[in-house]
């Protein structure tokens, strides 16, 4: 149809709302003919957005990633009773979504160890920050896992206020957020100072030794415009030392804006925080912003993601989704 030569459909894989058709490739192809029929090829299909993967890694293929006609949305409890959920030995198991494989897809926080996540309106962050909530609740007592949680928007996550593993209320401005992440800092140096008394590298080790165990605690800031709007410089020298040291003395940090420019997610903040999930994003630019590569314009809205380690290519994932109710379950168990 646009006269670039391809070989023979290699595999098919149907994932819950996206489907991916691996092709094998001509030698005398060149990528860059067939990645600049994009939005021909969505146009042909009669999709909103396809995604192109040209090549494929460690293959002489290409593939094309189609949005399914009939959609189906993964729900929290397919991931999180999956053997991927429950055989982590990592506490801090996070429980995502399904790849295009339908294989559920988990994160292992105490390994990454913190996260970035950017996507735009609709998007789908904030179900996506309830599934890590959830995760880590479900996972752990509250006196091994404490969370901080920083949002702009109290209404969004209201629902997790009666909930014994919040290290606090909900923090909504910008200047007591600030000064809570200092004191969290200033907590990391006494855990550290406290490891090297005992002989010990880190907290693991640490609550293995003594019988009076530290909690880990994970930071999410949801939306944290509003902090590098406030106070950028402080906002970024607090969290890069956190990142720095926060993972020995058991302390992870969760970001997540929608506000995809340099001057809000900053080189210093992407430098410290390597892991990043990519969401729907509105131009390729903010694409490159997020997860320093494009692909992400190519993704739907409603939990449509992208799992970038800076180690392997990115996985495509749909984000599970959970209900208030669920929620509330969960918390008053």
């Amino acid at each position: 149809r646009f006269g670039v030569k391809i070989g023979n459909l290699i595999s098919v894989e149907q994932g819950p709302r996206v489907s991916r058709y691996k092709f094998s490739l001509s030698p005398d192809t060149k990528i860059s003919k067939i990645t600049k029929f994009r939005d021909d090829i969505s146009l042909m299909l009669s999709v909103p957005k396809v995604r192109l993967i040209c090549p494929v890694p460690n293959n002489m293929a290409f593939a094309i990633e189609v949005p399914n006609k009939t959609e189906k949305f993964v729900k929290f409890d397919e991931v999180f009773k999956s053997n991927a959920f429950k055989s982590s030995a990592d506490k801090l198991c996070i429980a995502l979504g399904k790849n295009l494989s339908n294989e559920n897809i988990c994160l292992e926080l105490s390994k990454a160890p913190h996260l970035l996540i950017g996507g735009s309106s609709c998007s789908g962050k904030t179900t996506l920050l309830k599934n890590i909530i959830c995760s880590l609740i479900f996972n752990n007592t509250p006196s091994e896992v404490k969370i901080l949680l920083i949002a702009q928007k109290k209404d969004e996550f209201e629902i997790f206020e009666k909930s014994k593993h919040l290290l606090s209320p909900m923090i909504c401005d910008g200047c007591t957020a600030v000064e809570i992440l200092n004191n969290l800092f200033k907590e990391c140096e006494e855990h550290i100072k406290l490891f090297a008394e005992h002989s010990v590298r880190n907290i693991d080790a640490y609550n293995n030794k003594m019988e009076n165990k530290l909690p880990k605690i994970v930071a999410i800031i949801d939306e944290f415009s509003f902090l590098t709007n406030y106070k950028l410089r402080d906002f970024e020298t607090i969290i890069s030392r956190l990142a720095q040291i926060g993972r020995m003395s058991g302390i992870h940090l969760i970001l997540s804006t929608n506000e995809l420019t340099p001057k809000n997610v900053t080189g210093i903040i992407k430098a410290n925080i390597p892991t990043r999930i990519a969401l729907s994003t509105q131009s390729a630019m903010e694409s490159r912003t997020i997860m320093d590569a494009c692909d992400a314009e190519c993704l739907l809205l409603k939990g449509d993601s992208l799992l970038c380690n800076n180690i392997n290519k990115p996985v495509r994932i749909q984000a599970a989704y959970i209900t208030d109710e669920q929620i509330k379950n969960l918390i008053n168990t």
